[in-house]
């Protein structure tokens, strides 16, 4: 009797694994003729929003691009300067800065810089050497602020 029923169960995990594909590549090939019907290279990746009407979640939230720095250090002209002002500073207010002002992405990026220990904190600053620079100097304005307060 358990053969039966494992049998059953396999061929039904098959039969919704199928089911599932047909219907994903199904709506990739409608996707697909409709963006070229417009004109659309459907090689070209799909955008962000799925429909035109769709919903950003990160609408409105300043990205590091979006905001001119805030400080002119002089001293910190050259990545390598960069990088050692970053890891010579506690991470608290750049981490609170990226949890505070960024997207999605670079509050949790926020998060994982506020746990890491330094070899770690080291990773994330060269692999995003900008955008953590960019953070620097809000995290500056808002302990300043803070200061102030």
């Amino acid at each position: 009797m358990p053969g039966i029923v494992g049998m059953f169960m396999s061929c039904w995990r098959v039969r919704k694994a199928n089911e599932a594909t047909s219907h994903s590549s199904a709506a990739s090939m409608r996707w697909n003729r409709s963006r070229a019907g417009r004109g659309i290279d459907p090689s070209l990746p799909r955008p962000l929003k799925d429909k035109p009407g769709g919903v950003d979640h990160n609408a409105g939230v300043m990205t590091p691009t979006d905001a001119a720095p805030l400080h002119d250090s002089p001293a910190a002209d050259s990545p390598g300067d960069r990088l050692a002002a970053l890891t010579a500073q506690p991470p608290y207010w750049t981490a609170h800065a990226m949890q505070e002002q960024g997207s999605r992405f670079f509050q949790h990026l926020g998060a994982a810089l506020a746990a890491a220990d330094l070899a770690n904190r080291r990773l994330i600053f060269q692999t995003w050497p900008g955008e953590c620079w960019d953070f620097y100097q809000r995290g500056l304005a808002l302990q300043q602020t803070a200061e102030d307060a």
